[in-house]
């Protein structure tokens, strides 16, 4: 099976990116695959999520120096991870040794927007969580697709967008935000917030 490489990013903080992630690992080691997490950054309630102490990242600040198997740490429901940002910034050299040590799937947990340009380069979907309840989600979806597709990375557009977050209160608000989303990204790359 080729590589495939999804990164899973959010407009803002507090939209389930890191529960997204962590879910779709989880599931993807179920059905069978190979997956590795790769992190731009320290996340400490990712590692949390994976059971991964403060010890073991500490080690692994230790050990990036001898080689990315090395700083590859086994967490818990058979999910790999590793802080790309430390180790090997580059993404092409990420991808290629993923493919190297067999992945079936390399999801990629950016830290930033200029960590999603350069994540762009090498992935082949993008998933983007939202917060309905934000007012202006919508302009920030549309900002954030201009801005992976001036990069010209693989990934040009926002492969599915998937509100995981919304406001309880506000149900109108909520159909209005997801209307609004639809009307311009087309239904087909909307998730359903509600799956049956």
């Amino acid at each position: 099976m080729l590589l495939r490489i999804i990164s899973i990013i959010s407009a803002g903080p507090g939209a389930g990116q890191t529960t997204v992630t962590v879910n779709l690992a989880r599931g993807l080691v179920r059905k069978g695959f190979r997956v590795l997490i790769g992190v731009g950054g320290y996340c400490e309630k990712l590692y949390k999520w994976l059971g991964i102490s403060s010890q073991q990242e500490y080690h692994l600040q230790e050990i990036l120096t001898a080689g990315f198997e090395a700083g590859i740490i086994k967490a818990r429901g058979g999910i790999d991870l590793i802080n790309l940002a430390d180790s090997f910034p580059d993404p092409l050299t990420q991808s290629s040794i993923a493919k190297k040590l067999a992945y079936d799937y390399l999801l990629l947990y950016p830290s930033s927007h200029q960590d999603c340009s350069l994540l762009s380069l090498i992935s082949d979907q993008i998933i983007v969580c939202t917060d309905l309840s934000h007012p202006n989600e919508l302009e920030e979806l549309q900002a954030l697709e201009k801005y992976l597709q001036d990069s010209g990375g693989r990934a040009r557009k926002l492969s599915l967008i998937l509100p995981n977050k919304i406001n309880t209160k506000e149900w109108t608000h909520n159909s209005q935000q997801l209307a609004a989303l639809a009307d311009y990204f087309g239904w087909e790359r909307i998730a359903d917030p509600i799956p049956t």
